[in-house]
């Protein structure tokens, strides 16, 4: 079967991007949908408590024809600003299939840049559609990520003439839309407005049961307010109750006296299914171990019910949330807690058959399978990183309590490793720490040969510490895992890597790079990052023939493994950028700088070393094309990525170095930047001049009216920001950088 492009990004469900089909027994929403034909406002907001029908009405207008519409159905696994702007891509190539095809390659990578290409694209797109079009994003309120608010903030703001954007949600948005306000560019809908009117509550009742008299019509609606389910519930009941008054009481009511009309089999399945978040047919088959879902779901969906269809062929349901929480309350109640955790064991096992690992992890843990949802974490976080799902796997690690994270260390080792990746630079320290003290001899990295094995090479991979420490846990990693451990390639080329960065020992580094690049039984990212530092190498060495081929070698590895955009990944675009040929022209050169620019966009202080040596690169790289004020902001974010670490190595040295280059370059000695000197306090100034003399450090302190270990603290910070480890060390680099 031929895939199309938006079924081929990973993570994309087909149901969310399509259109839901009109359900023909609600009452059509004449005013609101005469307000939303006519308005030409860019921003349509219809936001109000859970009910009152904000699906229906922006459906309705969907299928009222006059516009094209790309529908998006949020939940909380779009909670992700890769995967979310992945619906909304496949959404809008579902309206019209032709959109944005040059966008595919950015959005299936790991990292898609999402404010420096994918929204321009989008935007520069649906500014060429010649016809109306309205993308809707319903749910809205189950997205809490900042980063997502952020991107359709920048949506919202330059949105073009003749687009649309609608937006259901229960609560009000987190966008800012003042200017768009004063401007008349958003159409509000509330709640008051998608309460009935006594007419429309009037057809609900009537149509439902035609016998209903007109007293009875106007106590339901008086009694609901209008409230749209409210109606609509006591349309399913033959004589309505009429000593319910709170809104509280009208809902518990409704939902106890509507599913009681329900025969105890159709019960039993909607109780036992309502775990779900989509209801599909093989699903509830094998859950509930019945072999007709696909018909009752149908069956229950056409009568009336709170049965929500989301896709036109009639695949896929899901239950309103009302109902939903009210059977899930039902099943709590019913069912012993075995009874509930077998059912959640049966949806983990099928949603890992349909690789949909997020809900596995969910309903294992439900299940009380904390084992199986360690080892889903353990065996899939990696993969999820690679395809653009980091805040999806990092929200993993919520579903388990703190006791099962300190209990289950591989959980540890993940989230240190996931927190990594997304930039979280205290979470991963934190995870990392808490890791490293445990005294664990199970199972560590899924596919690693040891617990011991995993928590060095998951510090080697961060090395939060700096490049001296890396190598060590590094050097310990490769003692232990074997030449055929999937994790070997990348532990290789880390010890290669660290070497060189701090002894500059070609001997031990080269193999070791070599290893890396051409093992097979690593991941094809691990042998192009080791390309890339094979050429970082032999920049170093002033060897810019072999640097170069090697650093064309390791673009070409990135494209065709689609990691562009990954810190680690950015490297050899800044590389060759400095050693391309000036007669090469500048717009080649400034093509290769924007590899290495998108991927600086991820470095963070959450990985420093990784980010500290492209940031470095690259300000070289700035500096050689004639930029010094563009290399100059790119080496202050390096000295922040050096001040997060104990020492720097001899990237420290070359950030030193480039920095004085610039300072040199720069007219204006106002804008000058301090080196390493910015980094050191008064006092390790101080304590640093005393260093050249002979007294002890009990003797400094004397002389400076502190305690010896205050002088220990002070030296040892001294020792990190020169990228040392010894006193005849920070000696000689700090007369070397004239600090003294």
């Amino acid at each position: 079967m031929h895939l199309t492009m938006e079924q081929e990004l990973t993570g994309i469900i087909e149901a969310k991007i399509r259109v839901p089909p009109e359900r023909g027994t609600m009452v059509r929403r004449t005013t609101i949908l005469d307000d939303l034909t006519t308005t030409d406002a860019s921003i349509v907001i219809v936001q109000a408590p859970a009910g009152f029908g904000k699906s229906t009405v922006l459906e309705q207008w969907a299928h009222g024809g006059g516009r094209r519409f790309a529908w998006v159905s949020l939940d909380p696994s779009e909670d992700d600003a890769t995967l979310f702007w992945r619906h909304v891509y496949a959404a809008l190539r579902v309206a019209l299939p032709n959109f944005g095809s040059a966008l595919f390659a950015e959005m299936s990578r790991p990292r898609p840049d999402l404010v420096g290409v994918v929204i321009p694209g989008i935007l520069n797109e649906l500014a060429q559609v010649d016809e109306p079009l309205v993308l809707v994003l319903d749910d809205y309120h189950r997205i809490s990520a900042v980063e997502v608010a952020e991107t359709v903030q920048l949506l919202v703001r330059h949105l073009p003439r003749g687009a649309t954007l609608a937006i259901g949600a229960r609560s009000r948005p987190r966008l800012d839309l003042a200017r768009s306000r004063s401007r008349g560019r958003v159409h509000d809908i509330g709640a008051s407005d998608l309460s009935l009117t006594l007419d429309e509550s009037t057809i609900v009742l009537q149509t439902q049961n035609p016998d209903r008299t007109d007293e009875e019509v106007r106590w339901i609606h008086e009694t609901t307010e209008g409230w749209p389910a409210g109606v609509y519930l006591f349309g399913l009941l033959e004589r309505a109750d009429t000593s319910v008054r709170t809104t509280t009481d009208i809902r518990d009511y409704l939902m106890t006296e509507v599913l009681a009309t329900q025969s105890p089999d159709d019960l039993r399945f909607m109780r036992e299914t309502s775990i779900l978040s989509r209801l599909e047919a093989g699903a509830c088959d094998f859950i509930t171990g019945t072999g007709s879902a696909r018909e009752r779901l149908q069956r229950l969906a056409g009568s009336n019910l709170l049965i929500l269809p989301l896709d036109p062929a009639g695949a896929e349901f899901r239950y309103h949330h009302l109902l939903q929480s009210e059977l899930q309350s039902l099943l709590d109640q019913d069912q012993s807690v075995e009874a509930v955790a077998s059912l959640h064991r049966r949806a983990a096992e099928w949603t890992v058959r349909q690789g949909d690992i997020s809900e596995a992890v969910h309903h294992a843990v439900r299940a009380g399978d904390t084992e199986g949802a360690v080892a889903l974490v353990s065996e899939h976080w990696y993969g999820y990183i690679m395809t653009g799902r980091v805040q999806s796997a990092y929200r993993w690690l919520s579903e388990f309590s703190q006791k099962e994270v300190t209990e289950h260390p591989p959980l540890l080792l993940a989230g240190a490793m996931i927190a990594a990746f997304a930039g979280y630079a205290s979470e991963a320290k934190d995870f990392a720490a808490r890791a490293e003290r445990i005294a664990y001899v199970g199972e560590g990295l899924a596919g690693a040969a040891t617990y011991e094995s995993s928590v060095a090479f998951m510090r080697s991979a961060i090395a939060a510490d700096g490049p001296v420490r890396a190598l060590a846990d590094a050097q310990r990693a490769l003692e232990i895992e074997p030449i055929d451990s999937p994790y070997r390639p990348m532990i290789a080329a880390m010890t290669g890597t660290f070497i060189y960065s701090t002894a500059l020992n070609d001997a031990e580094a080269y193999p070791l790079l070599l290893e890396g690049s051409k093992a097979a039984t690593g991941p094809p990212e691990a042998a192009a990052y080791a390309v890339a530092n094979l050429a970082l190498l032999h920049a170093w060495r002033n060897d810019r023939d072999p640097a170069l081929g090697y650093a064309e070698q390791a673009m070409q590895m990135i494209d065709e493994a689609n990691v562009g955009g990954l810190v680690v990944y950015g490297l050899p675009f800044a590389i060759a950028a400095l050693l391309h040929s000036p007669q090469g022209g500048s717009a080649e050169r400034q093509d290769m700088m924007s590899g290495a620019e998108r991927a600086e966009r991820t470095a963070s202080n959450a990985a420093p070393f990784d980010s500290m040596v492209l940031r470095t690169t690259m300000a070289e790289a700035y500096l050689a094309m004639g930029e010094p004020g563009l290399a100059r902001a790119v080496a202050e974010r390096a000295l922040s990525n050096l001040a997060a670490m104990r020492e720097g190595g001899l990237v420290a040295g070359r950030l030193d170095a480039v920095i004085r280059r610039i300072n040199a370059a720069d007219p204006d000695p106002r804008g000058h930047t301090e080196p390493v000197r910015s980094l050191l306090s008064p006092r390790e100034v101080q304590i640093l001049s005393l260093l050249t003399t002979e007294e002890t450090l009990a003797g400094i302190g004397r002389r400076l009216f502190v305690s010896r270990n205050t002088v220990k603290t002070h030296t040892s910070r001294i020792y990190r920001k020169l990228g040392v480890s010894d006193r005849r060390q920070a000696v000689a680099e700090a007369r070397r950088l004239n600090l003294i």
